[in-house]
């Protein structure tokens, strides 16, 4: 397999680029088209970037689509194969746990053992009760797709790397990008594609160098503020790539640092929003955790099931139900009447009763919604048929309003009926459902998407370590790097053998392995940008923290060294902060 620095040469020549993350084909696209502007070109071919999922689906409909063999396997979508664990799990009577955190843990080991090419028989030889626990489910699982004749993306990963009449992958010259670690699965679909005549190439972005910089600062605010005040001078349209903000924490920090830095780069945000926000989170955010697809879930909930106190409050002071601004003073005097009354569980009746002559607008639409809800109670429909249902429901009930959304607003609308759609497409997976089972489902669903909204390309981009990987950078800042956590932990999957693991090469299975993963990422980060900044927090909470070794490493001895707390800080016998 060939190596090459630049995927923008491989998709001149009409070659694919695959990547890791959906984060990086847009970044690989818009470096693609920058190059053909740059170059003089008025029009070109669009080029032929996707994500892996993305890539192997429409490997798998060409092949369905060249072959009209009887034995094709019908391909599950994430969704799909997530109702499949859900009903092994309530088979097995594990339908009282929560089926979200379970059904995520179950499913993400299977997927690893997939990718590392550990095959359930394997699983055992667990020692543990849940371990065991986990081989008989997975088994059930592959029974079951067997049986219905369904396959996993991970189990089309690894039959493609195994195929035998060869794979039809569309362009000679096939390159993958942002893919650390190199997986077995990946490794045998690699040699698969090059026997079947395929020019196989991993990619990797150009190597730079410029400005390094360390800094300690005072504790994580300090950090991020400092962090966005330095985004702000390399943000603009004369940079050629958007500036950049690695938060190893970013499920924990995301939220605050998003907030942070629209403080500092749009003062005012939170009185009117900004055309363009300044400031793209990459994770951090499940699609339920926008406030206009928490407020649709809300409303089914008080449609059907009726609703805590929480959820009903927040429908009467919320902004996505139509007639929010005419009738603000209206229902906020039935919201603190709503206080008033000591219920445990609100209905939309009850809800219509409140709000008779405090909000017209509002009874009336409940009312027209319970209406439509009212016979379908007891009813067992197919995901498609609730979807529709679903649908009416909102809009008689006035979601998402009648204001003109914003941008993020519109785009996360978008993407809850993108969802319904999708809960549509799962019939045959799911069969007939009551209705209190399938607004679950739904619900599930829009708290497993992950959602982020299309930004500007000069927006400051906030990124986990996992979606900085292989992308290139004007300028980077690199959060965090403290002892414990730059390397972190090992973090073995809690269901999977740890010999397993150790034998299959898991980079998170050890702690030796987990450190040279951390460094290769570290290194591949410091050659991404020309403006680079490493940092670290001096204090987390009450207690000090020791910088990262990674920091006192010959990869960074040129580095430029800057004080920002009052004390001294030795990074190294001859490399001392001093303030």
């Amino acid at each position: 397999m060939t190596q090459t620095l630049l995927a923008t040469d491989l998709l001149a020549e009409g070659g694919t680029v695959v990547t890791a993350t959906h984060r990086l084909a847009r970044q690989v696209r818009l470096r693609h088209d920058r190059s053909r502007a740059a170059a003089g070109r008025r029009a070109w071919p669009t080029a032929d970037v996707l994500p892996l999922d993305a890539w192997l689906r429409r490997t798998w409909e060409s092949s369905n689509l060249r072959e009209s063999a009887p034995d094709h396997l019908r391909l599950l979508s994430e969704d799909e194969s997530r109702l499949v664990w859900r009903r092994v799990l309530a088979s097995d009577g594990q339908d009282r746990l929560d089926a979200g955190v379970i059904v995520s843990l179950v499913a993400s080991g299977w997927r690893l053992c997939q990718a590392w090419g550990i095959p359930a028989s394997a699983l055992h030889a667990a020692d543990s009760e849940d371990g065991r626990m986990f081989a008989q489910w997975v088994d059930s699982y592959v029974a079951e797709l067997e049986r219905r004749g369904w396959q996993d993306a991970g189990g089309l990963l690894q039959a493609l790397g195994h195929a035998a009449r060869g794979i039809q992958a569309g362009a000679r010259r096939i390159g993958f990008a942002g893919f650390d670690p190199w997986t077995p699965a990946l490794a045998q679909l690699a040699d698969r594609l090059q026997a079947d005549g395929h020019e196989v190439t991993r990619l990797l972005p150009s190597r730079r160098s410029g400005t390094r910089r360390i800094v300690a600062v005072r504790n994580e605010s300090d950090e991020l503020a400092r962090a966005f005040s330095w985004a702000a001078g390399h943000a603009g349209p004369g940079a050629d790539a958007p500036p950049a903000i690695v938060i190893p924490d970013l499920e924990r920090q995301g939220e605050g640092a998003r907030r942070l830095g629209l403080d500092i780069l749009a003062p005012g945000w939170r009185l009117r929003e900004p055309a363009v926000r300044p400031v793209v989170l990459a994770a951090g955010r499940q699609l339920a955790d926008y406030p206009v697809v928490h407020c649709a879930l809300n409303v089914l909930d008080v449609l059907v099931a009726d609703a805590s106190f929480e959820q009903a409050s927040l429908l009467l002071r919320s902004c996505y139900l139509a007639g929010a601004d005419e009738e603000r003073g209206g229902r906020a005097r039935a919201e603190l009447q709503l206080r008033r009354t000591p219920l445990e569980h609100i209905g939309p009746r009850f809800l219509a009763t409140l709000l008779d002559r405090q909000a017209l607008v509002m009874a009336a639409r409940w009312r027209a919604a319970d209406t439509l809800v009212e016979p379908l109670r007891g009813r067992r429909l197919l995901p498609s048929a609730w979807a529709g249902q679903f649908a009416a429901w909102l809009a008689a009930a006035g979601w998402p309003g009648d204001r003109v959304l914003a941008s993020e607003e519109f785009q996360a609308a978008e993407a809850w009926q993108r969802a319904l759609e999708a809960f549509a497409g799962t019939d045959e997976v799911a069969g007939p459902l009551p209705l209190g089972t399938a607004v679950g489902i739904l619900a599930q669903q829009a708290r497993d998407k992950p959602f982020e909204p299309e930004s500007h390309d000069e927006a400051v981009q906030v990124l986990s370590f996992r979606e900085a990987e292989g992308q290139e950078f004007g300028a980077l800042w690199l959060c965090g790097l403290t002892a414990d956590r730059w390397p972190g932990p090992a973090r073995p999957h809690a269901l999977i053998p740890l010999a397993l693991q150790q034998a299959a090469g898991m980079p998170e299975a050890t702690p030796a392995a987990t450190e040279e993963q951390t460094r290769r990422r570290f290194e591949q980060l410091l050659a991404s940008t020309e403006h680079l900044v490493l940092s670290w927090p001096v204090e987390q909470g009450d207690a000090e923290t020791l910088p990262s070794p990674l920091l006192t490493s010959p990869l960074v001895a040129d580095a430029y060294v800057v004080m920002a707390t009052a004390d001294e800080i030795t990074l190294h016998p001859d490399r001392q902060c001093v303030a």
